[in-house]
């Protein structure tokens, strides 16, 4: 999971306003990814993932061959 996903998923502490902002600063990342996540952009190594053509252990047999 990275870092925006995970300051969602965490959240903030007592006493502090629930804003994007917020959330951005404490774990220091960009406002604007924060709110990506929030709103369901995956992020570039997700989404590379999910394009991949072949398996991990399927490359991983390719290169040995």
């Amino acid at each position: 999971m990275d870092r925006a996903s995970q300051v969602l998923a965490d959240g903030l502490p007592e006493g502090v306003p629930t804003t994007y902002i917020a959330l951005s600063e404490l774990g220091q990342v960009p406002y604007s990814t924060v709110y990506h996540r929030a709103h369901g952009r995956r992020s570039r190594e997700d989404k590379a993932k999910s394009q991949q053509y072949l398996t991990p252990s399927e490359e991983k047999g390719l290169v040995k061959y």
